[in-house]
C-alpha cells in the first residue's frame, strides 16, 4: 500500500557517516537509542520480503528538511533498495521555504496560514507546525514530479473537527467525499481514501468552507 499524507510533514531519513577532505571517516556516536535494534531488524526483514507494513522514518531538521533536499535524496535510494511504499507526509498546501521532492502543491482560492513559529498564531497544531484553513471552497492540486508507483495508494487528511468533510476530485473528474471520524474527541482527526495510481497525478482535495 503507498501513502500519502496531508497536513502533516514527515520525512524519511537515516544516519550517514560525514567525511571531511582528506581526513579519515567520522564514527556515528551511538546514543544508546533503544529502538535502533528494532530498526535494523525491520531493513532485515523488508530485504528479505518478510514484512509487509511499510517502515516509515521521521527525519528532524531544519532547510535541508523543509525543503526535502538531504531527506528527499535519502527517501529516494532507500526506496530504491527497499521497495517504495508512498510519497510520505505533505504540508497542507504550498508554503514558503517548505518543498517536497517529488511532488508539486497547488493551491487556489483564499487561504490562511498559522505558523506554530509565529507568537500571533495560537492553536493546536499538527506534527509540522503548520495550518491551512480554507475560506470559501478552495483547491488543493497534487502534480507528481514523477510518475507515481504501481499499485494501490491510500490518501489520507488530517482535519481539525467540521460537520463539512473534504472532497476527493479524482482525475477523470469523479468525487469522493470524505467521511468525517465525528466520535473521536481528539483536536485532529484523519480521513483516508483507496486510490489508484493512476489518479494520484493531478488528485485535487476540494476543501469546504472552514476546513
Amino acid at each position: 500500500m503507498k501513502y500519502l499524507n496531508l497536513c502533516l510533514w514527515l520525512l524519511c531519513s537515516l544516519a550517514s557517516t560525514p567525511l571531511l577532505a582528506g581526513s579519515e571517516p567520522i564514527p556515528i556516536l551511538d546514543y544508546g537509542d533503544p529502538k535502533a535494534t528494532a530498526l535494523w531488524q525491520a531493513f532485515e526483514q523488508l530485504q528479505k520480503g518478510e514484512r509487509q507494513e511499510p517502515l516509515r522514518i521521521m527525519q528532524l531538521g531544519d532547510s535541508h528538511t523543509g525543503g526535502d533536499y538531504f531527506s528527499g535524496q535519502l527517501r529516494t535510494r532507500l526506496q530504491q533498495a527497499y521497495g517504495n511504499a508512498g510519497i510520505g507526509w505533505l504540508t497542507p498546501g504550498y508554503i514558503t521555504n517548505q518543498r517536497s521532492h517529488q511532488v508539486l502543491l497547488r493551491g487556489k482560492g483564499s487561504w490562511k496560514l498559522s505558523d506554530a513559529k509565529i507568537n500571533k498564531h495560537t492553536g493546536i497544531f499538527p506534527l509540522g507546525g503548520f495550518i491551512n484553513t480554507s475560506a470559501g471552497n478552495s483547491i488543493l492540486e497534487i502534480k507528481a514530479k514523477e510518475p507515481p508507483a504501481a499499485g494501490q495508494w491510500r490518501i489520507g487528511i488530517w482535519q481539525q473537527p467540521r460537520p463539512t468533510p473534504w472532497t476527493l476530485a479524482l482525475p477523470g473528474g469523479k468525487l469522493h467525499k470524505l467521511s468525517v471520524q465525528a466520535s473521536s474527541a481528539s483536536a485532529w482527526r484523519l480521513s483516508t481514501q483507496e486510490l489508484a495510481a493512476a489518479n494520484v497525478d493531478g488528485l485535487r482535495l476540494l476543501a469546504p468552507a472552514g476546513g
